[in-house]
């Protein structure tokens, strides 16, 4: 790809980041964010630092895993989304979303630089940022079942027939009831006044 065809592709590129960016942000404060473990950050071999607009924060990276550009976007959730584009700008079908701040440089370096193992412990480091993201959407995860919880007391069950078992039984009208039941009574044990009844 000559410089002319390359220029052009990067205007795209542009246009197409400024696309996926939900809303701006202050690119240097998330460079600093980057910044404050250098030696993860250094073995990237990130340079050449852009700041797009205020819409995306994009910089090179000469990893095991990536050789090319990285891209940064913010969502309206305030949790970033990062990009890969190859040497001649083509975007990698690999995307990270929903990513907390404090979470961007472990999440950037497992897909440039540093393979993740399929460890129980990146296991559980995987729920849990996904418990953190429903939690900041308003949902309640601090109790959730598992189709363990099934197959732990019934022969030949399998994963898919547990998941079942478990959505018949917590979308069932009497489980639904059960639960609304109890919001009313700890609602009104705290002294919360049920809107219908004003």
């Amino acid at each position: 790809m000559n410089n002319t065809e390359l220029l052009k592709k990067a205007k795209n590129i542009t246009e197409l980041l400024l696309a996926k960016s939900e809303r701006d942000f202050n690119t240097t404060v998330t460079k600093n964010q980057l910044m404050t473990q250098p030696i993860i950050v250094g073995s990237w071999g990130a340079h050449n630092w852009k700041n797009i607009g205020n819409t995306a924060l994009l910089f090179q990276v000469n990893g095991r895993l990536h050789k090319g550009i990285v891209a940064i976007v913010l969502g309206f959730e305030d949790l970033y989304k990062v990009f890969l584009l190859d040497e001649e700008l083509n975007f990698s079908p690999t995307i990270l979303e929903s990513v907390y701040a404090e979470d961007l440089v472990l999440a950037i370096d497992a897909i440039v630089e540093t393979p993740q193992k399929d460890t129980e412990e990146s296991r559980l480091a995987q729920i849990d940022n996904a418990k953190k993201y429903l939690e900041s959407q308003g949902f309640f995860t601090a109790n959730l079942w598992h189709t363990d919880d099934v197959c732990q007391n019934y022969d030949d069950v399998n994963q898919d027939e547990a998941l079942n078992i478990i959505e018949d039984a917590m979308t069932s009208n009497w489980m639904i009831s059960q639960i609304f039941e109890a919001i009313d009574i700890v609602a009104e044990e705290n002294g919360y006044k049920r809107k219908d009844e004003d």
